[in-house]
């Protein structure tokens, strides 16, 4: 499953519609509305650790994703359970472009020119989110 920053997990873009994944990918496991945000639609395929958000409140749109699949990949190389600091060199090797925060029992990685997020314990990536990015505080720069 490869990672295109900004855009989405191989065939999966930001802005489909839950017909356009469905299409894709069959019905999910689990579908939910986020008990934190009920504008947030979320389906689940248990099968390949990944987890879709729609916002309803944008067009019913794919806005983020979140997987613990072994098989994310970002320019060839395998993030899952590796080593954090060799999946942000192959990212962005500037470590003044991520910021950290330490949860006591792990850590996150935050790379905001790309909405990515590494969540990491005992310094190896567990798992990733992504989302779409901001065109500015008040839009979504979905892609074209």
């Amino acid at each position: 499953m490869k990672i295109h920053l900004k855009k989405g997990i191989d065939k999966l873009r930001f802005g489909m519609t839950p017909s356009d994944v469905e299409n894709f990918f069959g019905k999910p496991s689990r579908e939910l509305i986020d008990s934190d945000d009920e504008n947030e639609l979320i389906w689940e395929y248990a099968d390949q650790k990944l987890r879709l958000t729609f916002y309803q409140n944008e067009g019913d749109r794919l806005g983020y994703m979140r997987s613990s699949n072994s098989n994310l990949t970002i320019n060839g190389f395998k993030i899952i359970d590796n080593k954090i600091e060799d999946v942000k060199s192959q990212i962005d090797s500037n470590p003044e472009s991520w910021e950290e925060e330490d949860y006591d029992s792990f850590n996150t990685y935050f790379l905001e020119s790309a909405w990515l997020t590494l969540n990491v314990e005992y310094e190896r990536v567990t798992d990733i989110e992504l989302g779409v990015p901001f065109k500015n505080e008040d839009e979504y720069d979905w892609p074209q």
